[in-house]
């Protein structure tokens, strides 16, 4: 079977999107898939420069997909399945009929009311909402559309998406990121105290992800609970300010660790207790797959996408936005042994979203998309 697969970011360049494009055309691989990558870097085609796309935010997205279209118009009978991944298709249309779509986020979803962005990047949201309803309602009615979460559906669904659709979750390396009893190496170099719980946040420092907030309960816990360190993992345009709210707050025990690349963060969900995500709105996060694979029990913020967690029954979710009783329960809980929880994490993680378990799921989809003239 041959598949074109077409990603505005690849591995090693990108975040989630390029990591769940990568690990599962690695799997098809394995399987005797030809897959031909079209994106920014490569490996197979370069459709723009990832210095164009990264640099330009929603024309350099436009216009990677413009450049897509351009160069393969007429050219989708040389593969058995196209694989597009998040497709802007603004200023020419889409030049496959067939394809199967995955939707790993949404702008609807962004571009939330009840989400507080700085001005420019609210207005941002709103265009690029704007943009993307255009572009996937002019998708042909023969492509089928993948989502990550329940709730990708239900925003797809608010645009008037009516495609055909089915669900596949994000994966994780699970013999990569598995409980190790080895904390000494992070814990040493950070010079975090062995006796203290440690709760780990690994993830970009941008104001989706409430950072300040999880600095403002972090101060409410120190009031209560001393043998308590927070690792932050991850960089972004907030780094510098967080690390003076620090400074000028007297949070203590808060470590900034900063960008870490991906071959080392099996360590770092090691020698944690817990893992914290305090985000005002997500995908289906890959940092979460990876502390579950992990054993770390889970503490979330109560928005749809990561209600995984109580899925999994492997942590607890909670409303951030009331400071005083979420940092209340979140001391209760950190002061219980949770083992349980931490066990129900690493299970589910190995039964649902070993990449083995997700690449075989799209190659079902890939299979029927082949053979089945209806593709439904």
């Amino acid at each position: 079977m041959k598949v074109l697969v077409c990603t505005s970011e690849y591995y090693p360049s990108g975040s989630g999107i390029a990591n769940v494009v990568y690990n599962v055309v690695e799997q098809l691989k394995k399987k005797g898939i030809e897959c031909t990558v079209c994106s920014p870097n490569g490996p197979d085609i370069v459709a723009i420069s990832s210095e164009y796309r990264n640099n330009f935010g929603g024309i350099g997205l436009a216009y990677f997909w413009y450049k897509v279209s351009k160069s393969f118009q007429g050219q989708d009978s040389k593969f058995d399945v196209v694989w597009l991944h998040q497709p802007i298709f603004l200023l020419k249309k889409s030049p496959f009929k067939k394809a199967i779509i995955t939707v790993h986020t949404t702008y609807v979803g962004k571009d939330n009311k009840q989400i507080k962005y700085p001005r420019l990047k609210k207005a941002y949201y709103m265009i690029m909402n704007k943009i993307e309803q255009f572009s996937y309602l002019r998708l042909p009615v023969s492509c089928k559309y993948t989502y990550i979460d329940s709730n990708i559906l239900k925003e797809l669904k608010s645009i008037g998406v009516k495609n055909p659709s089915v669900f596949i979750p994000n994966g994780v390396d699970t013999s990569k990121f598995s409980p190790n009893t080895n904390v000494s190496n992070v814990r040493t170099k950070f010079n975090i105290p062995y006796n203290h719980k440690l709760l780990l946040s690994v993830g970009r420092l941008i104001s989706i992800k409430r950072p300040f907030l999880m600095l403002d309960i972090f101060k409410l816990i120190q009031n209560e609970y001393n043998n308590a360190s927070l690792l932050i993992v991850g960089s972004g345009n907030l780094e510098n300010r967080m690390k003076r709210y620090v400074s000028d707050n007297n949070i203590h025990n808060v470590i900034f660790a900063g960008f870490v690349d991906h071959e080392f963060l099996p360590e770092f969900y090691s020698c944690a207790d817990y893992y914290i995500m305090t985000s005002e709105y997500e995908g289906q996060p890959l940092t979460l797959l990876e502390a579950m694979a992990s054993g770390l029990p889970c503490i979330v913020s109560s928005i749809p996408n990561l209600r995984i967690v109580e899925g999994a029954n492997c942590g607890i979710v909670i409303d951030f936005s009331k400071k005083e009783a979420a940092s209340n329960e979140l001391i209760d809980y950190i002061q219980k042994n949770n083992s349980n929880h931490a066990n129900n994490a690493r299970k589910y993680a190995e039964e649902n979203l070993d990449w083995s378990i997700i690449a075989n799921k799209y190659l079902h989809e890939f299979e029927k998309a082949k053979f089945n003239d209806s593709f439904t």
